[in-house]
């Protein structure tokens, strides 16, 4: 990282995820999209941050772009990952597969933690 790019400390960091999932929670889903895309700009790579988009495009009602987004993920970006891909391929029409992701799911989060 050069001088010149921003960097933030991990409690700013995790202070600006925080107010974004209350934007996620509050439905004020641009606000949302806004943070986290900066976020994601700033640690392209971590996931977080482009996992919570597909979560503000959930909410929005986009269900292909949260798919994308959730598809350019890698496989071990967790659980969460797998419900949120689910709940868009269900939404669109896609229940076998979105059927599949959810055994994925189940067979990966173990017995008693699918619930947390």
């Amino acid at each position: 990282m050069t001088a010149e790019e921003p960097r933030l400390s991990e409690g700013q960091w995790t202070a600006l995820s925080v107010l974004g999932f209350l934007y996620l929670r509050l439905g004020d889903w641009e606000r949302a999209e806004r943070l986290f895309k900066a976020l994601d700009a700033l640690r392209p790579g971590d996931g977080s941050a482009a996992a919570s988009l597909a979560a503000a495009d959930l909410g929005r009602g986009d269900w292909n772009a949260a798919l994308e987004r959730l598809d350019r993920l890698p496989a071990d970006a967790g659980h969460h990952v797998r419900l949120m891909k689910a709940q868009a391929l269900w939404r669109l029409g896609r229940n076998g597969e979105a059927e599949a992701v959810m055994a994925e799911y189940l067979a990966a989060a173990g017995p008693g933690e699918a619930g947390s």
